[in-house]
C-alpha cells in the first residue's frame, strides 16, 4: 500500500555521482514487505569506486538482499563512466511493530576522480505505517464539586408503652 518513495543526494556532488534510495511501498502494515533499492549513477568522465550501506530502522526486518551483504547490508562497486550499480534489500514490517514511521538510511562513499579525496554522504527516507498504537488525546476529565450533605434531622422513635396483660375475670 502507499506510493513508491524516492530520495536522492543533492548539490554539486550530483554532477559526479547521483545516488538514489527508493522503496517499492511508501506505507507498510503488519507483516507487509517492501523492496528498498539504492542506486549509484556515475555521471563523471572517470570510473568511480562506490560503497553503499543500508541501515534499516527498528521494526524492519531484512529477509533477503541483492548486491550487498552483512548487517548493515554493504555493497562495494567499481562503476565505469555513465554506468549504474544498485543494491536492494527486501524488508518486512515485523509483527507487533507499533511505530508510525520507520527510517531508511543509505550511507554512501566514493573517491572523487579529480581530487582523489574520499567523499561520504547520507540519504534518509522513511516508510510509514497505519499500524501503530495511537497516541491518546487527553480529554478533559470531570472533577465533581463537593455537594452539601445536610445533617440528618433526628426523628422521634417512640418507646414501647406498657400494655396491661389481660386479667382473669370469673363468671
Amino acid at each position: 500500500s502507499g506510493e513508491q518513495s524516492v530520495w536522492t543526494n543533492l548539490g554539486d556532488e550530483t554532477e559526479t555521482l547521483l545516488v538514489t534510495l527508493q522503496s517499492s511501498q511508501g506505507q507498510l502494515e503488519d507483516g507487509e514487505s517492501a523492496v528498498i533499492t539504492a542506486s549509484a549513477n556515475n555521471l563523471s568522465a572517470s570510473p568511480l569506486d562506490v560503497g553503499l550501506i543500508f541501515q534499516m530502522g527498528t521494526g524492519l526486518m531484512v529477509s533477503s538482499q541483492t548486491g550487498c551483504t552483512g548487517n548493515p547490508c554493504t555493497g562495494r562497486f567499481s562503476i565505469t563512466e555513465g554506468q549504474q550499480a544498485s543494491a536492494s534489500v527486501h524488508v518486512t514490517l515485523e509483527s507487533g511493530a507499533v511505530r508510525n514511521s520507520y527510517e531508511l538510511i543509505l550511507n554512501y562513499d566514493y573517491t572523487d576522480p579529480i581530487s582523489g579525496e574520499r567523499k561520504t554522504g547520507r540519504i534518509e527516507g522513511e516508510l510509514t505505517s497505519g499500524n501503530y498504537a495511537p497516541t491518546p488525546t487527553p480529554q478533559p476529565t470531570y472533577t465533581p464539586q463537593p455537594t452539601y450533605t445536610p445533617y440528618p434531622t433526628p426523628t422521634f422513635t417512640p418507646y414501647p408503652t406498657y400494655t396491661p396483660a389481660p386479667t382473669f375475670t370469673p363468671y
